[in-house]
């Protein structure tokens, strides 16, 4: 299983910026900034808290797919389209608040919101 918690060899040195800032495990000094990676495929798809029932009775949100085909094409105004075929849905069962930052056009209704919008059980306000 993926580990998050590993330590990464010549890692820098926290900025004295953040010093005394809340981090990690109360009581211990981190001499090195945190470790950030996306976790392997694997451990996506393997992972049961991850899954997504084309029912939803859970109210997990949908977080997109992993192993898809994607597919691309240009239109006739030149704009590339892409999107995924197949894969395995992947969602998260929480209940806080979430943002989708991107850019225009970028697919942010159409990959996120609109899925939830269909799929999700419960109330929503969406802005």
């Amino acid at each position: 299983m993926w580990n998050r918690s590993k330590k990464r060899k010549n890692a820098p040195p926290v900025s004295p910026l953040f010093k005394g800032f809340l981090r990690g495990v109360p009581g211990k000094d981190e001499p090195h900034a945190p470790l950030s990676a996306f976790a392997p495929v694997e451990s996506i798809r393997t992972a049961p808290s991850l899954g997504f029932n084309a029912g939803n009775p859970e109210g997990k949100l949908f977080l997109g797919v992993v192993d898809a085909d994607i597919h691309e094409h240009r239109l006739a105004d030149g704009r590339l389209e892409r999107y995924a075929m197949g894969g395995q849905p992947v969602a998260v069962a929480d209940d806080r608040h979430i943002i989708t930052i991107s850019g225009s056009r970028s697919g942010k209704g159409r990959a996120g919101i609109v899925p939830n919008l269909c799929h999700y059980p419960g109330s929503m306000l969406v802005i």
